[in-house]
């Protein structure tokens, strides 16, 4: 892929994933407003307590399902596709049982245990999403994007119909069946004779094996990273209130909405990076470095704005009972670049075939979390949990250099801060495209 032809794909995917960010970023802020802080942070508490668990029905990653496809043939794409599939729906009712216990065990009964089956449930649809990730493989970014903004543009349709009728919290708590049946029919939809979804007879021991042997790490690595990104707000709630975990989310909330860039990018260059590991090990460096620049220039921008204009947009948005949650926007809207960094950091050691290493950052920025958490909450309060955030992504980066010395993430990171990079790998290209036009 061209650089000209990568910065068409991101263009054309970032004006799709801004509209479907759009949608649901619209629809959620409805939603948050309409139930209040209250009745919103019980459905966050909810949905952080089955994201602690979310990492088991992710096994294989998208990451790993890409490099199994650039390492085999045409034949055995079937292969790749349906030992995921199968791997993914072993892991669906591990995913809805470790949901409920943890739910119970928090002293939770009654609607909140409903809540959980329904939020855990809907995970029933991620086997299905290994069919996406053959389709980012082959490029088709325009079929990948029509379908998160249909679904979007869906789910908030009903989000909306449900506050005209003044449906109550359960029917918000059951939104994500709707959500998760959508995206199984249009997956469904999708399944062609030539790469079969589930085809038994295509599971292959070799395949399954490598998919366990390099996803266990990061299956463990994603629970870590599920414990420092939402066990805040189960603190919150249980050390404060529900009011404030409701308002702390809506903040985290409109944050995550911005994280969508990195996915983006790293969407339409991982296919492209994973080839070249294979190919060319100096120009698959380039492209991580290229894709490290481009992120953190983004994010400057991103938190830069957000931070001079939350408390303005804040309260128009979401009415003055969440003014409090334009101090956490203000703290955490710079964990884009860590988000950013995180995710090329994820793509070598995945290709790299090293993901205890990422196992070992997540650990590190899990039990700085935990402990934060713990301290500052009760001093500072939820400004407090949305500090412990930020220190705690920070931290696993510093023990990168000593826990992976194999390849110098370090220098491939720091690449894009010389000038020499940035004339010779970015405008330079640039610039020859222009004059051949």
């Amino acid at each position: 892929m061209k650089l000209s032809n990568a910065l068409r794909s991101v263009s054309y995917l970032s004006l799709a994933q801004i509209a479907r960010i759009g949608f649901s970023t619209l629809g959620s802020m409805f939603v948050i407003r309409y139930l209040g802080p209250t009745q919103y942070g019980t459905l966050a508490f909810v949905s952080a307590t089955v994201t602690l668990f979310s990492a088991l029905v992710s096994l294989p990653q998208h990451g790993l399902i890409v490099r199994e496809l650039a390492n085999v043939g045409e034949n055995d794409r079937s292969s790749a596709i349906s030992s995921a599939f199968a791997l993914r729906l072993i892991g669906a009712p591990l995913q809805i049982i470790c949901s409920l216990i943890a739910v119970i065990v928090l002293g939770h009964t009654g609607s909140i245990v409903l809540f959980t089956l329904f939020a855990a449930t809907a995970y029933l649809a991620a086997p299905f999403q290994t069919i996406r990730s053959e389709l980012e493989f082959d490029g088709k970014f325009g079929i990948v994007s029509s379908i998160d903004f249909f679904t979007s543009a869906a789910s908030t349709g009903v989000k909306l119909l449900l506050i005209f009728f003044n449906a109550p919290l359960i029917w918000f708590a059951a939104i994500t069946l709707f959500d998760a049946a959508l995206q199984i029919l249009i997956y469904l939809s999708l399944k062609s004779d030539k790469t079969k979804i589930l085809n038994i007879k295509k599971i292959r021991k070799s395949t399954t094996v490598e998919y366990f042997k390099s996803g266990i790490p990061l299956i463990l690595s994603g629970i870590a990273i599920a414990i420092f990104t939402r066990t805040d707000v189960i603190f919150i709630t249980k050390m404060i209130d529900e009011t404030h975990a409701g308002i702390y989310s809506a903040g985290i909330r409109v944050v995550e909405a911005t994280f969508f860039l990195p996915s983006i990018i790293m969407s339409v260059s991982f296919p492209k990076i994973a080839r070249l590991y294979y190919q060319d090990k100096k120009k698959y460096e380039t492209e991580i470095s290229k894709y490290i620049l481009a992120i953190t220039l983004i994010g400057i921008f991103i938190s830069t704005v957000v931070s001079a204009s939350s408390w303005y947009v804040i309260p128009l948005l979401l009415g003055d009972t969440y003014v409090a949650a334009s101090k956490i926007i203000n703290i955490t809207i710079w964990s884009i670049i860590i988000v950013g960094l995180n995710s090329a950091i994820n793509t070598i050691l995945t290709l790299e075939r090293a993901t205890k290493v990422s196992f070992y950052i997540s650990i590190i920025g899990a039990v700085t979390n935990i402990l934060l958490n713990y301290i500052l909450i009760p001093i500072y309060g939820i400004s407090g949990a949305a500090i412990a955030t930020i220190v705690a992504q920070v931290s696993g980066l510093l023990f990168l250099p000593l826990l992976y010395q194999k390849h110098n993430i370090f220098s491939m990171m720091t690449k894009p801060l010389y000038p020499g990079f940035i004339i010779n790998e970015i405008i330079l290209p640039l610039t020859k495209g222009e004059q051949k036009k």
